[in-house]
């Protein structure tokens, strides 16, 4: 990997003549966009399954209704925000990521506090926070080369 470095020109007369910068080898904001689009389909997926579940196409003997009310405020949230946050990962725009980590957070926070609700096992909620460190990672790599 190569950093965009900043080199002084020299004209070999003694004067500077500018600025000349090395290119990255990488094109972050591709490489965060190819990351995006793949756990922004994920996540469709996890949405479709919670709007599956209060439809009642997921288990059709039990009705949503008749489910506890905390399981039902949990699922129509993540029926919610999934989407929402998918439509904007896929975009790689600033408010998709936001709303895609604000998504993962709370599943994380939800199945530490309340693990008969959200059941994620310990290599799920792992994978969960790689996504996360990723996302952050590219996310910084791309904003620097732009920046740059």
């Amino acid at each position: 990997m190569q950093r965009k470095a900043t080199e002084v020109v020299d004209a070999g007369d003694g004067t500077l003549r500018g600025i000349r910068r090395r290119q990255s080898s990488i094109p972050w904001r591709s490489v965060l966009v190819w990351f995006a689009r793949p756990v922004a389909l994920l996540w469709v997926m996890k949405g479709l399954s919670a709007w599956a579940i209060v439809l009642g196409a997921w288990n059709p003997t039990e009705l949503f209704s008749t489910m506890p009310f905390d399981f039902q405020a949990m699922v129509v949230y993540f029926a919610v925000i999934d989407p929402i946050a998918a439509v904007g990962l896929w975009m790689v725009s600033a408010w998709g990521g936001v709303m895609w980590l604000i998504a993962v957070i709370s599943q994380l926070i939800l199945s530490m506090f309340f693990p008969r609700l959200v059941l994620n096992g310990f290599w799920v909620s792992a994978g969960l926070c790689t996504l996360v460190a990723i996302y952050l990672f590219l996310s910084w790599m791309a904003a620097r080369e732009e920046t740059d």
